[in-house]
């Protein structure tokens, strides 16, 4: 336990800000519902009912908490309009996530193979 609390400090403060970003950027990408809802608000800002409605396995409030995980990731932003809540993307965050992932591109799958 102690070696685990010592390497999660270690992680925290020597780890660059914008890799632990990006660490919860792919947290917000990893549940496949998260990334449906992502798509969905790709087309138009939509509510939490909204949302809901388009899933038929998914009850309004695990919505709500797959919305917070995608706020909390900065891959959408929330806003209140009226008794509603509207989900849109973060396009900086997008911008941020493509400029790091085309670092890669260069690279072929030949140079990928060690």
């Amino acid at each position: 336990f102690l070696l685990i609390s010592i390497a999660s400090v270690f992680f925290y403060f020597c780890v660059s800000d914008g890799l632990r970003k990006m660490g919860d950027v792919f947290k917000g990408l990893a549940d496949p519902a998260r990334r449906a809802i992502l798509e969905l608000l790709a087309q138009q800002p939509l509510n939490v009912s909204q949302i809901a409605g388009r899933f038929e396995g998914l009850s309004r409030p695990a919505v709500s908490q797959h919305l917070a995980v995608l706020e909390e990731c900065g891959l959408i932003k929330l806003y209140k309009a009226g008794r509603e809540r509207y989900g849109y993307l973060n396009s900086a965050a997008f911008a941020e996530l493509r400029d790091w992932l085309t670092r890669f591109d260069r690279l072929s799958a030949a140079d990928a193979d060690y």
